[in-house]
């Protein structure tokens, strides 16, 4: 009989890929990841039946930690309101985990991002997909929603290279960057 597989290895190994991928790229070898996650080759592949399931266990993994920083206490408000609770979550978020960032990044734009594993992520962000069809549909902000969205994703991706450079104005660059980047995708 197959002894169960272990929660805290499978932690253990998505973590030292987000590690490895934050560092190494995404063309680091499993036998790397494994050595970093402190098991051999072999086990990595008892939890994992190949680097792609691999990666897109990571990709889905380190969404469902942003969701679990932005989504708490999420207030039935406003758009404007709620899209503020979204931004500085999301920026502490990406500050205090910059090599899940990092990773998430290079997952994103690689080809490796499965269309079910893209589509579950969508399914973990869906109160926030509510959120923006709804202000999409009372004309809050300049269509298309999509570009939208990759408009405050730069934004956002900047402020936090901004606050990085300079740590002590962190709260500063936070409003700073959310109101420039209202200002640039919304009807005021």
């Amino acid at each position: 009989m197959a002894r169960p597989l272990s929660s805290d290895k499978r932690n253990t190994l998505i973590q030292a890929t987000i590690q490895t991928i934050a560092t190494q790229g995404l063309s680091a070898t499993t036998a790397l990841i494994a050595k970093n996650a402190g098991v051999a080759t072999g086990s990595l592949f008892t939890y994992f039946e190949s680097k792609e399931t691999l990666l897109n266990a990571t990709y889905l993994e380190i969404k469902r930690h942003i969701a679990q920083a932005v989504m708490p206490n999420f207030p039935q408000a406003e758009f404007a309101s709620q899209l503020l609770h979204l931004w500085n979550h999301y920026i502490d978020w990406g500050i205090e985990h910059r090599e899940a960032r990092q990773t998430l990044q290079q997952l994103e734009v690689s080809t490796i991002l499965t269309e079910e594993t893209r589509q579950e992520a969508k399914q973990i962000f869906l109160p926030m997909q509510r959120m923006f069809s709804a202000a999409e549909a009372d004309k809050l902000f300049f269509p298309p929603l999509e570009f939208a969205i990759k408009m405050m994703e730069a934004m956002v991706e900047a402020t936090i290279q901004q606050i990085l450079q300079e740590p002590t104005k962190r709260d500063i660059y936070k409003m700073l960057g959310f109101t420039m980047m209202w200002k640039a995708i919304s009807h005021h």
